[in-house]
């Protein structure tokens, strides 16, 4: 029985861990596109507001 349960504290840690890190991965690519598209923006208000004065 207990040989069990430690597996399956196991593998519960490694499911974790892993939903941790993909968990991670997601957030970074949101801030990855954040940080592209925040120049960006600023760049086309810069122009626009460029072009209108």
């Amino acid at each position: 029985m207990q040989k069990i349960g430690i597996d399956n504290v196991k593998l519960n840690f490694k499911e974790k861990i892993k939903n941790q890190i993909l968990l991670l991965n997601k957030q970074r690519k949101i801030l990855l596109k954040e940080l592209l598209i925040v120049p960006i923006q600023e760049k086309a208000s810069l122009t626009l507001s460029g072009t209108f004065v």
